[in-house]
């Protein structure tokens, strides 16, 4: 896992840069999510890299938990309105749950998949969707 830590915080003051060149494909694919996820809902991002999906959601409630601290400062800085924080999921300290969790491009990312799910449940009540 620190491999792959250390290779997000190594391209993380390139992401914006990334997200411009493709910001075709970007545009598009936070359309798609909008469709899916309407505006004002509490949404939880796991894998939230430097924060542009969350914000695109335009959630009344965002966080975003990403393994790259590198990602997450800049999603702070850029926006001050959500709320990020840098680790593994099961070594964040939250205790709320979410209209909406999503998971995009973190599946490939992750070790145990069975015990990410399995750490979404306190997240999560009847009524929660779970966006992959």
């Amino acid at each position: 896992m620190e491999k792959v830590i250390n290779h997000y915080n190594v391209i993380a003051p390139e992401r914006d840069r990334y997200f411009k060149k493709n910001r075709y494909y970007y545009q598009l694919l936070f359309k798609y999510y909008r469709y899916f996820i309407p505006e004002n809902k509490r949404i939880l991002e796991i894998g939230s890299g430097t924060g542009e999906l969350l914000n695109a959601l335009n959630p009344c409630h965002g966080v975003g938990i990403d393994i790259s601290s590198e990602m997450v400062e800049i999603a702070k800085m850029k926006f001050p309105n959500l709320t990020f924080y840098a680790g593994q999921l099961h070594e964040i300290d939250l205790h709320e749950t979410f209209d909406y969790i999503i998971l995009s491009g973190t599946l490939g990312e992750t070790e145990d998949i069975q015990l990410l799910l399995q750490n979404l449940r306190r997240f999560c009540t009847p009524d929660t969707r779970l966006i992959i």
